[in-house]
């Protein structure tokens, strides 16, 4: 089960502050209209290779998906700052 809310983590304060975890809805149950669009991406990727889901799937999966796009933008300005002061 995951922790409700952010104090119930163990993560530092500076950690929180990059991924403020409350504006999440952080059910880990998967409801059906999920169950059945992950079965369909799993079913659509097996097949092609593309690099997007399509945009009926990504509506659907939106509650999954926004936690580790914003995770993946946090982590590219990180690394973009870093870069930039090693120069």
């Amino acid at each position: 089960m995951l922790p409700n809310t952010v104090q119930d983590t163990r993560w530092s304060a500076r950690q929180r502050s990059l991924m403020p975890l409350e504006q999440y809805h952080r059910q880990p149950q998967l409801d059906a209209q999920e169950q059945e669009a992950l079965a369909k991406a799993a079913a659509y990727f097996a097949g092609h290779r593309p690099t997007a889901l399509p945009p009926d799937l990504h509506s659907q999966l939106v509650r999954l998906l926004e936690p580790l796009t914003d995770i993946t933008t946090v982590w590219v300005s990180r690394q973009s700052i870093v870069r930039s002061t090693c120069r």
